[in-house]
């Protein structure tokens, strides 16, 4: 397994060779550049048209687009559901992985809507 260095774990030993970066939007937002060489992943959380357009003009190596359904931290009706991120994958050439109320199943519905596949954490836990 192949392990990407977040600012999120930032209490963690850095890895000697990481596998790349991932940037959360914010950060995402205020690159002006891409932060690691093009030998190492980089990778953005997305949560709408101008993210996604700012992770492509980075070239990133794919990028997460959320939420895809409603989750216990975006609920509401905040999600963008599968019309929503199939119009938005069409905008951009990256490869896009649908993030947010994941579940092992929706690998064949992000496939059908342009994604790549699904992220998550909850969906994989045993």
């Amino acid at each position: 397994m192949e392990l990407m260095f977040s600012s999120h774990f930032a209490g963690l030993p850095l890895l000697k060779i990481p596998a790349g970066f991932h940037a959360n939007s914010a950060q995402l937002m205020e690159m002006h550049e891409r932060p690691v060489p093009d030998e190492l992943l980089f990778s953005a959380s997305c949560h709408n048209q101008q993210e996604l357009k700012q992770a492509e003009k980075l070239n990133v190596d794919f990028a997460y687009l959320s939420p895809v359904k409603p989750t216990e931290k975006y609920h509401g009706g905040n999600s963008i559901d599968w019309k929503g991120f199939e119009t938005l994958v069409e905008q951009v050439s990256v490869p896009v992985y649908a993030l947010g109320g994941m579940s092992v199943s929706d690998v064949s519905e992000a496939r059908q809507h342009g994604g790549q596949g699904i992220a998550g954490i909850s969906c994989f836990q045993s």
